[in-house]
């Protein structure tokens, strides 16, 4: 028996039936690029044309733009040091100024590609099936609501926040895959503090497994954490707080309604939610019926205390507290478009919950979970068609350059509407960058 691995599937697990069977290293390779194409058409301008999305421009660039390279890189904003976006605008003014949004969209395309890269080199049993294969990447690529945290670097740490809770769920690996799960979790370390959330289900996974892949990758993210801690993260900067009972309709809206309804219904049914909160009113049905949803969901999950689907519940419910540590007005998270950072990362684990649980069922209660899972992805598939969806348009970047080329006060529009950043022309003090 020393010829099996643990990691290893099952021989069950690469059927007959093709949508069952192993997908090859070439099928895997057209899925990711599939997926790529499904990212960019979402926003096609980013990556065609080129933009800076709000703080990445206005903060991130220009820091990269005035300050030197050290100063850029290590540089704090809202309480936090964001590596990724520091590190991809810091690349990106190396660039003629025109082509420096494409650097930041390339790279923010890049780290989107590392949630479904981790589903397609696991060898988690349940990943090992074509049909589970593409259904896993279809749920990372149609999340609603998430044009906000959409091919921009200062975003990416959410997705890399997706992969942490990824890497949490499935099988530690014993193959060289194993060095790309150490770099990840670093990287989202320094650079996503949602993920922070998860550190201690690594713990208890490492204790669960007691493997010494589970120990390094709990130690590397803990050292990460140690890092940001100890010499940037600043809490003063941010508000912690909401009502038990917004808490309670933010959850609904977001992981609830949003996900099993198109956009322009779920824009009615959420208007008329949020108006009786906006009223003074603090009904308590909505927290009612998120937590009686998510405990039967953890009583299933819990008949397998190894597997994935607890690992993916465990790591979206202490996500939702995320909420709580909004930046802004809590009530705008009671919006379609309100606080999508915030939502990405519970729906992309809860989908994956959903989708492992399905995979390892049969009867009545697999049909159940693959039709709930398909309603949701035919959901948003329809909003992607048929709906008009925010934040997909806004100031053309080369125009703007032109303007800033000819007048050094111009302030370069840049997405969303009403913002806009200043770049001094070469010399000033710090570094020469090309534009």
């Amino acid at each position: 028996m020393q010829h099996l691995e643990v990691s290893s599937p099952p021989a069950t697990v690469c059927d007959r039936t093709w949508w069952s069977k192993c997908p090859s290293l070439g099928e895997k390779l057209c899925y990711l690029l599939v997926f790529a194409g499904l990212v960019v058409v979402r926003i096609p301008h980013a990556i065609v044309h080129g933009r800076f999305w709000a703080e990445e421009g206005s903060i991130f660039f220009a820091n990269a733009w005035h300050l030197s390279w050290s100063e850029a890189l290590l540089a704090v904003h809202t309480g936090y040091l964001n590596l990724t976006a520091n590190a991809a605008t810091l690349l990106a003014s190396f660039f003629p100024l025109t082509h420096a949004p494409l650097v930041t969209g390339v790279i923010a395309l890049l780290i989107q590609l590392v949630p479904p890269s981790l589903i397609l080199t696991s060898r988690t049993p349940w990943t090992q099936r074509r049909w589970t294969a593409i259904a896993a990447l279809l749920a990372l690529a149609l999340p609603p609501a998430a044009e906000e945290t959409w091919l921009n670097s200062i975003n990416s740490q959410h997705h890399l926040a997706v992969a942490v809770g990824i890497i949490l769920a499935l099988d530690s690996e014993r193959t060289r895959v194993r060095f790309f799960h150490y770099a990840v979790l670093l990287l989202a370390a320094l650079s996503a503090p949602a993920a922070w959330f998860l550190s201690p289900l690594l713990v208890l996974r490492a204790l669960q497994e007691r493997s010494p892949q589970r120990a390094i990758q709990t130690l590397l993210f803990l050292g990460g954490i140690a890092v940001e801690v100890t010499f940037f993260f600043e809490p003063a900067e941010r508000t912690f707080g909401m009502p038990i009972s917004v808490l309670g309709a933010v959850l609904l809206v977001k992981h609830i309604l949003l996900p099993m309804l198109d956009a322009d219904r779920a824009t009615w049914v959420i208007d008329r939610l949020r108006s009786q909160y906006m009223l003074g009113g603090r009904p308590l049905w909505p927290l009612l019926i998120v937590v009686s949803l998510y405990g039967v969901s953890l009583l299933g999950a819990l008949r397998r205390p190894a597997s994935s689907p607890l690992w993916f519940l465990l790591g979206a419910g202490i996500l939702t507290a995320s909420y709580v540590a909004a930046l802004g007005d809590k009530m705008g998270l009671l919006e379609y478009v309100g606080g999508g950072r915030y939502q990405l990362v519970p729906h992309a684990l809860m989908m994956l919950a959903l989708l492992s649980w399905t995979a390892s069922e049969t009867g009545l209660r697999g049909y159940f979970g693959a039709g709930l899972f398909g309603w949701i992805i035919a959901a948003q598939t329809a909003t992607l068609l048929l709906c008009s969806a925010p934040y997909t348009s806004g100031a053309d970047w080369k125009s703007e350059v032109a303007a800033w080329q000819r007048d050094g006060a111009h302030q370069l529009r840049i997405w969303p509407d009403g913002w806009a950043m200043a770049l001094e022309k070469p010399p000033f003090s710090g570094s020469y960058r090309a534009y």
